[in-house]
């Protein structure tokens, strides 16, 4: 068992701990993957959009 401080608001039970690091992992590589593709912003903005209304705030 690994003692986590979460930020206030956020939870650290494992299950939430390992979507946030899941989260966070697709946040780097979209990142790359932005920087790797022109144009890449416009053909993500509606993804993006959908991924944004699903993420816990």
């Amino acid at each position: 068992f690994i003692h986590v401080r979460a930020r206030r608001g956020q939870a650290t039970d494992s299950h939430s701990l390992a979507e946030r690091a899941r989260r966070e992992k697709i946040t780097e590589r979209m990142k790359i993957l932005q920087d790797l593709v022109p144009g890449c912003n416009k053909l993500m903005l509606p993804w993006l959009g959908y991924w944004q209304s699903i993420s816990p705030r």
